[in-house]
């Protein structure tokens, strides 16, 4: 085989598994779901709260039956990595940040607080993770279309005084 023949092969057999690796991104505001116009964004905004979270709540919030409850929330986030995606995840003694392979995120966006846990779902499991920073939640909201749930238009902030971008 000559070695244009051999990089055409590649290409071709390389090419499938880049589409599935799409994340697939679900947002739902006021029971409906919206257009995502940049799920690949969205997605990677969602990886930076939960990248920032310093404490890992899984032993105190019971994520697993939680997560049948918040998939079908009124406000919401929900991002599935076809194949996973290494995070950086606060183990459960709230140490150290580990290298985790999530398939799914899972995040309530509720319309009177700020939202407290965000789940993961792992091949070992669900788990949770909270204390994110908020700038990159801001971010997150609005690159979601959720960063306006009250009558104010301030809820979450604006992303720009949030996280001081001009």
């Amino acid at each position: 085989m000559t070695p244009t023949v051999a990089y055409v092969s590649v290409l071709l057999a390389a090419t499938p598994a880049s589409s599935a690796g799409r994340p697939d991104v679900r947002v739902v505001r006021d029971g409906a779901r919206l257009t995502v116009s940049n799920p690949e964004r969205v997605a990677d905004l969602f990886v930076a709260v939960v990248e920032s979270s310093s404490v890992n709540s899984t032993r105190y919030v019971r994520p697993k039956s939680r997560w049948s409850t918040a998939i079908s929330a009124r406000a919401l986030v929900h991002v599935k990595f076809p194949g996973g995606r290494l995070l950086r995840v606060i183990d459960a003694a709230n140490r150290a940040w580990r290298t985790t392979l999530v398939e799914e995120l899972l995040i309530v966006v509720p319309s009177d607080a700020w939202p407290d846990h965000v789940m993961l779902k792992t091949a070992k499991g669900i788990m949770s993770v909270t204390k994110y920073a908020p700038c990159p939640f801001a971010q997150l909201t609005r690159g979601a279309d959720l960063a306006v749930l009250d009558k104010e238009k301030q809820r979450y902030g604006d992303a720009r005084l949030v996280c001081g971008e001009d």
